[in-house]
């Protein structure tokens, strides 16, 4: 696999992969675009000769903290847990005062499919 990076200034404008492959893709390219204080604004994908629909990120403009990714919203109900959610399903995530992962959580139609308390794997 070959990989190539553009910059401009220090933001990543363009990653090229190329693989080798039996199949027709591949190839793959990710372009990002920013606003003018550099906070990502999308990623548009190209997958082969396949154009895939572009990656929206929003961010607040106060506080500088994603918004939106795509069609997930993202909340931060305490200041060490984060959820990502599009209604349906959701991902609650916990860190700890080192930043590290402490629990995690998978929530589907308001059922609990997977929960990892893995606060316990550092000690």
């Amino acid at each position: 696999m070959d990989s190539a990076f553009s910059l401009q200034a220090s933001s990543l404008i363009r990653w090229k992969m190329k693989f080798n492959s039996p199949f027709l893709l591949t190839n793959a390219v990710f372009t990002y675009s920013y606003d003018s204080m550099q906070r990502l604004l999308t990623i548009v994908p190209k997958i082969g000769n396949a154009q895939l629909l572009p990656l929206e990120f929003s961010t607040n403009l106060t506080t500088g903290r994603k918004e939106q990714i795509g069609p997930f919203r993202c909340y931060e109900r305490f200041h060490n847990e984060s959820i990502i959610s599009d209604g349906v399903a959701s991902v609650t995530r916990q860190i700890d005062s080192l930043y590290r992962l402490k629990f995690l959580s998978i929530v589907i139609s308001d059922k609990e499919v997977l929960t990892e308390n893995v606060y316990n794997c550092y000690y």
